[in-house]
């Protein structure tokens, strides 16, 4: 009897002790994903501000003077509204730029009916500016080139923080929003800016869908699936498209993207090697390893 009692009091404490150790597990377990969920509000609330600091740089310029190539691009969107209203497909390729995207931005946001008085259709006639309506529509015509430009710096900013981490994507966008070419050329309707900010996600994005991000490494625990990767080069492809509509000049961009799968490959390649390498050391501690193998003296 007295031992049995002596058992179970020695082994008391070490159920207590296992009991809290578990509650302990318990509470981490728990307090991990509100800790996650809270930092995952934090950020998207940064990036909220990042929009809003990039539209305010890009507001800056709305309502100046008149650049060299608006007033083209406003008749050519007259062009485009005409085929668009008519059903005369050739009238809405207007040039080898092409330029699709400025024209799709300015007609859907005056409406076809009052982007096609613009339309120029004789050499040398008037001018687009002499149009009574042409300041106001250029006015609201700048808008949503400098809103979907600022979208485009936080989605730039997101897509560098899963590649090298959220703080190192947030100063990334800070320097976007404020880089003073992309924010000047933000609100002008045109191509430059579009060009700018379509081709920057398509580089982050491919940059990711060719496991080179940090969540991709061989290090890491929770690698991104394929169907994440599927996903990125499908964003990829899109904004490159969107790009080549804009200005057709991001084909010289196209090696970079072909020296960026190489380059993954070859990283996959040597981790794979490197795994299925064999250790040293575990060959060293091995049983059929002979003797000078294990530090054990030549017995020749």
């Amino acid at each position: 009897m007295g031992v049995h009692a002596g058992v179970s009091h020695a082994t008391e404490p070490t159920s207590e002790t296992g009991s809290s150790a578990s509650e302990s597990d318990d509470a981490s377990a728990e307090s991990g994903p509100s800790r996650a969920g809270f930092r995952a509000s934090w950020y998207a609330l940064a990036l909220g501000l990042l929009f809003l600091v990039a539209l305010g740089t890009r507001m800056i310029g709305l309502g100046g003077a008149v650049t060299e190539d608006e007033d083209q691009w406003i008749a050519r969107s007259g062009a485009f509204a005409h085929g668009l209203a008519t059903h005369d497909w050739r009238r809405t390729y207007a040039t080898g730029h092409p330029g699709v995207t400025v024209m799709w931005l300015t007609t859907l946001t005056l409406g076809i009916e009052r982007t096609r008085p613009f339309e120029r259709t004789t050499v040398g006639g008037p001018d687009v500016t002499t149009v009574p309506d042409f300041l106001a529509a250029l006015d609201r015509a700048r808008v949503p080139f400098a809103v979907l430009q600022a979208g485009l710096v936080v989605v730039a900013a997101a897509l560098t923080g899963r590649l090298l981490g959220p703080a190192t994507g947030l100063i990334a966008g800070l320097l976007l929003a404020a880089e003073p070419f992309w924010a000047g050329v933000g609100p002008v309707v045109g191509m430059d800016g579009l060009l700018t900010g379509f081709l920057t996600v398509s580089l982050l994005a491919w940059l990711l869908a060719a496991g080179l991000g940090i969540e991709s490494q061989p290090h890491t625990q929770d690698r991104l699936p394929i169907r994440g990767q599927l996903g990125l080069a499908a964003l990829s492809g899109t904004a490159f498209g969107l790009a080549f509509l804009s200005k057709t000049t991001v084909l010289l961009a196209g090696p970079a993207f072909a020296a960026v799968w190489l380059l993954a490959g070859w990283s996959a390649w040597r981790a794979q090697h490197k795994t299925s390498a064999p250790s040293p050391t575990l060959h060293a501690e091995s049983p059929d390893a002979l003797p000078w193998e294990r530090g054990l003296p030549d017995p020749g």
